[in-house]
């Protein structure tokens, strides 16, 4: 089966170490999440421009704030985790997700992927408030964003040298005076994912059949709203 996938740049590192011979990528920018409005257009875009060669596509997203509600691949099966947001996906399964949510819910996520590729307050303190409004509006607009968490959490797959990372994941927590862990990943979910093998954490949909809000509510008995 020729496989297409449309994810979200965070996932790059993780799906490109997973790709089986013959899978071909394109990766949108996380910037799309912040106006999830727009980001249904730009993944239906996608999808229509994807070659008549390939037999399934596979979208790298979950329900992301109903960024993906309403896409459709006329011609092709359609494929996508049944999860609220990326980090179920980068943590194996919905079920250690949901236990870390109960665990802790006010937890900021990062990977390399989301450090590298993608943004958060802090990465946007220092490129875009600092030099816009001065250190002390700066903070205060930083610290907002971040005023329910209580902890971040560096996400690490054992694959990559994460000095770096873990340099920026500490001096965060260190600047909104969180709590900082380190939790290892896991890309079983990812690898499932890739290999064909969609149960119920996956959402298959026929060619021409839109994705609704509804097809994420509930995994295994567990509401995911």
């Amino acid at each position: 089966m020729k496989l297409h996938v449309i994810a979200c740049e965070v996932f790059k590192d993780e799906f490109l170490y997973c790709q089986k011979p013959g899978m071909s990528f394109t990766f949108l920018p996380q910037g799309y999440h912040r106006t999830p409005g727009q980001m249904p257009l730009a993944i239906q875009e996608e999808i229509d421009a994807v070659p008549s060669t390939v037999e399934t596509i596979l979208l790298g997203y979950g329900l992301c704030s109903n960024g993906v509600v309403g896409v459709q691949a006329p011609h092709v099966p359609l494929v996508i985790p049944r999860v609220h947001d990326c980090i179920a996906l980068l943590l194996g399964s919905w079920k250690r997700y949901t236990e870390e949510i109960a665990r802790c819910p006010g937890t900021f996520y990062l990977t390399r992927g989301w450090i590298e590729y993608g943004k958060n307050p802090y990465s946007e303190y220092l490129r875009e408030y600092l030099p816009k409004y001065g250190k002390e509006t700066a903070e205060w607009v930083a610290r907002e964003m971040m005023k329910h968490y209580q902890r971040v959490v560096l996400i690490d797959h054992g694959l990559w040298d994460m000095a770096r990372y873990r340099a920026f994941a500490r001096e965060m927590a260190t600047f909104f005076h969180l709590d900082y862990e380190e939790m290892p990943g896991s890309l079983t979910y990812v690898e499932r994912f890739f290999a064909g093998n969609w149960d119920e954490d996956f959402i298959v949909l026929q060619r021409g059949e839109k994705l609704a809000q509804d097809a994420f509510m509930c995994t295994r008995g567990l509401c995911l709203f």
